[in-house]
């Protein structure tokens, strides 16, 4: 009976009665394995909705002339001068269809998902306008382009009249050579604030004369006013094509001055009518495009409809567009392609690559980390299964049969937990998990597996183990080299990393960078444990000279305790390094973004226009919030000439002292040297460039002598998306150099109610803010537009997680800390106790004791997670999540990472005040029970 009371004891039956006892370090296991890969299974598929989102921020984000498919053409003219005649001439035929059925052909049928409809637009030079019963307009001067566009059709609001229907009148005009010319009256329609300012209303018949700034030599026509309307929407990029459709803009002319130009618009229905009107084709002449437009075709790109993988599909059309002669064989003239979509989809793709080279430090500090706490973990439930293991050695328990057991009954629940956690993952959330990932959750699964089964197998070897002092040897010098092996790679991962830093950087993600971090984490680690003992012993001979006991006795404990507690320490110092390093990218982001912002506005706020009157700089400066105006001349092409040699700069001209006082208190500020004007001689400050001391600065093709005045590294600004060298000077003296000297721009400091009116102002009517008005930025503006971008959210959200989980993981291997240590501390109170200890002297020995571990381990991930990124800043190119034109140095965050480490000192706290609560439900009759057993 008994004989089968033993056999039916198998191993089923050890592993039932023992898994109870430690069920909650088992559990504690499986929840931090499920949680682990959940982090980790779900990053890269949420990463992959970033990216598809994120090429919808590319697109959305650029300018039309960028983002859009556009082809452009100017049919040849038969003859070189337009011939007026006295009978309407041959219907031109507009070239849209050919070309439409062109591009058709070219695209595959997901490129054809990704268009709009094309729009077709096609528009004349400029016109000398006049009324056709020779009343003056309320303005004079007045000149028009014609414009053939159907956003009439779908994008206006009318005022007054309606859509302009086909010509049903005919007119005889008089050329200036006195020649007869018969044209259709064709009807159009005007903007209602050009309508206002000319004086004219529906039913105005107007006649359109060549105006000396056309390029080609047209004949005058006739055209009626059918309507006028309003834009429904100001801000729609349909009307950024030509901003003369919505009002009269002032057109700089070749003397400096401007010229008020609006745009008359007629339906594309109309292209015959006016193409007779202005470029007579005789009858018989045959089919063609009049040679007096230019005819624009303009394939939006939706970016709703995007995906990453949609990247390939665009290029390919580009290329075929551009390399397949066969596509263009139907079309009797070729268009040409202008795009800037190929550059845009080569910036997409660096920007992805970056962002996954950034997030892999978020993936492996948390891989690493949760290994190492997950393996303490198992370690620590291992260690309480001390006296099974030797119980059921000393019964016959086969090796195989107790470390299965240890393995099952500490961390075996894990993986089940982890693979549910990674199946559920990948299947709530849509995108494939990397192969990557499944490497680093099995790390997770599977090491914290090995390591109880180590510390098992050890503990079996020792129980018959004869003391032997060479072992000891042995075991020393096995940790010494293992220091050095870590040591080593950490210095090699470096070494690495900046030898590839540019390769990293241009978007291949590379392992020893991932773990460059963590490796110099452990590295730290290493360094930590071995200096620990010297400042902690220090103090506590220091505390031997005190009064108490407690202090001495924990001081002494803790500069003892650093090697048997090196994984806890471990895992503090690379969980603080996770938490340090992600604030500091984080703040990183944060400081570039607003100095990539101010760079690239070069102000609060600036506003772009054709020229800059007083009258304009007075009206900026009176607008609520705005507390300085600054006129100034921008100008891009200008160049700095030393023995002959050009270096192309762009050109600041503005009051220099007013321009410092302005950006004081902002990244821009600078101190600018004293620039005295000196006769036949022009003071400059440079940004960098030739280190001449005179040189002549070309400024719209005029050399001016001038010398330089000082160099000022941070004058550097970001103008269309580039960074250059910039020639600050006085917008006074270059005014006495050069007297046509007009301002094109004008700097606000203004403050963030000012910058949101401002931006508001020009989205809905840019002409409110003046006529030759071509653009207006804000930093806030700027700054906001790339934090909402799918890419610079995904990683901010990706830093927040890995943080948090960070910080619960450190929290853990801190309680594991206190876990470790405490059976000895138990001891060592108990004894105490029994001399009279007081009431609460078990609580400053923990602090006294563990506190040091705590610091030391903080501080070392304080510093790795501060400077990391400084280690790694040639693998790191964060204009993608900053707007920078170029990348920007990394420069350490200490403030970043000393709140960091402050907030893992206060989980240090709370785990000690959890501890001390613990300890304190225990009296001296409890713990001299316990005995050596506790």
């Amino acid at each position: 009976m008994a004989s089968r009371s033993r056999a039916g004891f198998g191993p089923w039956q050890h592993l039932r009665a023992g898994f109870a006892p430690g069920r909650g370090t088992s559990l504690l296991l499986a929840v931090l394995a499920l949680v682990t890969t959940t982090f980790l299974v779900a990053l890269p598929q949420l990463a992959a909705g970033a990216h598809d989102r994120g090429l919808a921020d590319a697109v959305t984000s650029a300018e039309p002339a960028e983002r859009d498919l556009a082809l452009r053409l100017t049919p040849r003219a038969v003859e070189g001068v337009a011939l007026p005649s006295a009978t309407l001439g041959a219907q031109s035929t507009p070239p849209f269809a050919d070309v439409d059925a062109a591009v058709r052909t070219a695209m595959d049928p997901r490129a054809t998902e990704l268009f709009e409809a094309p729009r077709h637009t096609a528009q004349s030079d400029p016109f000398v306008v006049a009324r056709a019963d020779r009343r003056r307009l309320d303005v004079s001067a007045v000149e028009a382009v014609i414009r053939l566009d159907d956003v009439l059709v779908r994008g206006v609001r009318w005022t007054s009249g309606g859509l302009p229907g086909p010509p049903t009148l005919e007119r005889t005009l008089t050329t200036p050579t006195g020649q007869e010319h018969r044209v259709a009256v064709v009807p159009v329609a005007l903007a209602d604030r050009t309508a206002r300012e000319w004086g004219v209303a529906v039913g105005d018949v107007l006649e359109l004369a060549p105006s000396t700034d056309a390029t080609r030599r047209v004949t005058p026509t006739a055209l009626v006013l059918a309507g006028t309307f309003q834009a429904l929407d100001a801000a729609d990029p349909v009307w950024g094509a030509e901003p003369r459709m919505l009002g009269v803009a002032k057109i700089p002319t070749a003397d400096g001055g401007t010229k008020d130009q609006g745009a008359v618009v007629a339906p594309v229905s109309s292209y015959a009518a006016v193409a007779d009107g202005i470029w007579r084709i005789p009858r018989g002449a045959g089919d063609a495009s009049s040679p007096a437009l230019d005819h624009e075709w303009r394939f939006v790109v939706v970016p709703e409809r995007l995906v990453r993988t949609d990247a390939g599909p665009l290029r390919s059309l580009l290329v075929t567009l551009d390399t397949d002669q066969d596509v263009w064989l139907a079309v009797p003239e070729r268009p040409r392609v202008i795009s800037g979509l190929d550059t845009l989809l080569d910036r997409y793709d660096r920007d992805v690559a970056v962002t996954d080279v950034l997030t892999s430090f978020v993936t492996g500090g948390v891989t690493a980390l949760a290994v190492l706490v997950l393996g303490l973990t198992a370690l620590v439930g291992a260690d309480r299964r001390a006296a099974e293991v030797r119980l059921l050695r000393s019964r016959g328990a086969s090796t195989g049969l107790v470390l299965a057991l240890v393995a099952a009954w500490t961390a075996a629940l894990g993986i089940p937990a982890a693979l549910l956690a990674a199946v559920v993952t990948s299947v709530t959330l849509p995108g494939s998990v990397p192969r990557g990932t499944l490497v680093e959750v099995a790390l997770v699964v599977l090491l914290p597996l090995l390591a109880a089964v180590t510390v098992t197998w050890r503990r079996l070897a020792a129980i018959d183990e004869v003391p032997d002092e060479t072992r000891d040897l042995g075991r020393a010098a096995r940790r010494v080299v293992l220091e050095l092996v870590v040591i080593a790679l950490a210095v090699s991962a470096v070494t690495t990393v900046r030898s590839r830093g540019d390769v990293i950087a241009a978007g291949r993600t590379d392992w020893f960078a991932t773990v460059t971090p963590v490796l110099v984490a452990l590295a730290a680690s290493v360094v930590a444990i071995r200096v620990l003992p010297w400042p902690v012993g220090l103090m506590s001979r220091l505390a031997a000279r005190g009064r108490g006991l407690v202090a001495y006795l924990g001081l002494t404990r803790a500069a003892r305790t650093g090697s048997s507690a090196a994984v806890p320490i471990t895992a503090l110092v690379v969980g603080t390094t996770l938490v340090a390093l992600t604030a500091a990218l984080s703040a990183t982001v944060t400081a570039q973004r607003e100095l990539a912002a101010y760079r690239a506005v070069g102000a609060d706020a600036r506003v772009d226009a054709d020229r800059i009157d007083a009258a304009d700089v007075e009206r900026l400066a009176a607008r609520p919030g705005v507390t300085a105006a600054l006129p100034a001349l921008v100008e891009r092409g200008s160049g700095v000439v030393v023995d002959g040699k050009e270096s192309l700069v762009t050109l600041v001209a503005v009051d220099p002292v007013a321009y410092e006082r302005s950006l004081r208190g902002t990244p821009l500020a600078v101190d600018l040297p004293s620039m005295p004007v000196s006769a036949g001689t022009l003071p400059v400050v440079l940004s960098g460039g030739p280190q001449a001391a005179t040189f002549d600065l070309v400024v719209r093709g005029t050399s001016i002598p001038a010398r330089r005045a000082g160099t000022v590294p941070g004058l550097v600004r970001a103008l269309g998306g580039r960074e250059g060298v910039v020639a600050l000077v006085p917008l006074e003296a270059l005014r006495v150099t050069q007297a046509t000297t007009q301002p094109n721009t004008v700097l606000l400091q203004a403050s963030s109610e000012a910058q949101a009116a401002l931006a508001k102002t020009a989205r809905s009517d840019r002409f409110e803010i003046g006529g030759l008005v071509t653009g207006v930025v804000t930093v806030d503006g700027l700054r906001g537009a790339v934090a909402d971008r799918a890419l610079a959210g995904f990683v901010a959200a990706a830093f927040v997680a890995g943080t948090v989980l960070g910080a619960v993981l450190t929290l853990l291997a801190l309680l594991l800390l206190l876990a470790t240590t405490r059976p000895a501390r138990t001891q060592l109170v108990i004894r105490l106790r029994t001399l009279g200890l007081p009431h609460g002297g078990e609580r400053r020995l923990a602090w006294a004791e563990v506190m040091p571990l705590l610091a030391v381990g903080v501080i070392a991930g304080v510093v790795v997670g501060v400077y990391a990124p400084v280690a790694v800043s040639t693998a790191l190119d964060l204009a993608p999540f900053t707007g920078a034109a170029a990348r920007l140095p990394v420069e350490p965050r200490p403030l970043a990472g000393a709140l960091a480490g402050l907030g893992v000192l206060v989980l240090g706290a709370l785990a000690l005040l959890t501890d001390a609560t613990s300890a304190r439900r225990g009296d001296l009759a409890q713990h001299l029970r316990r005995g050596d057993s506790a």
